[in-house]
């Protein structure tokens, strides 16, 4: 076998070296702005007319009530985000995010994407680490210039992002 190695010698050195970054977004989940939302589906997915309809629908009919005790206030409508615990919400969340996608593909960084978790990595010679370093930090800039852009503005400071090497 030529992979295996010799029985009292060393294994050779690796010498690529990996870096993974994780972002989780799960705070966005209560800041996606409606209206940026419907334009999002439109240009990015052709999303139009009746279907359009349904989401903004869906989207417009959210409420939310507070309890202290047995005393309830008043229902408020709910201008941004979307349910987490609806299948509706986290497909709308997924297409919201969906240009994180051309951010990470600009930067040359390999990824996943799912609902608000998403990862990028990469890898290379040693030698090849600075290059790589930069790359991320470039790409983690411009991802949460998008979240900024996108978001109601109270939550973001509860999104991370983490690089592992």
């Amino acid at each position: 076998m030529e992979n295996e190695t010799p029985i009292g010698q060393k294994p050779p050195q690796m010498t690529n070296k990996g870096a993974l970054v994780s972002i989780d977004l799960s705070a966005a989940f209560d800041t996606v702005d409606h209206s940026i939302l419907m334009h999002v589906l439109r240009r990015r997915f052709g999303i139009d007319g009746s279907a359009l309809s349904c989401v903004v629908e869906f989207l417009s009919k959210r409420r939310q009530v507070e309890y202290a005790g047995k005393t309830e206030s008043d229902y408020i409508a709910l201008p941004f985000g979307v349910p987490q615990a609806s299948v509706l919400g986290l497909r709308v969340f997924v297409q919201y995010a969906e240009d994180v996608y051309d951010i990470f593909q600009r930067h040359g960084v390999y990824h996943h994407l799912l609902a608000d978790d998403m990862q990028g990595h990469c890898s290379g010679r040693l030698d090849d680490v600075p290059a790589i370093v930069s790359r991320f930090k470039s790409c983690i800039v411009d991802i949460y210039a998008l979240v900024r852009r996108q978001t109601f503005t109270n939550k973001r400071q509860q999104d991370r992002a983490t690089v592992v090497w």
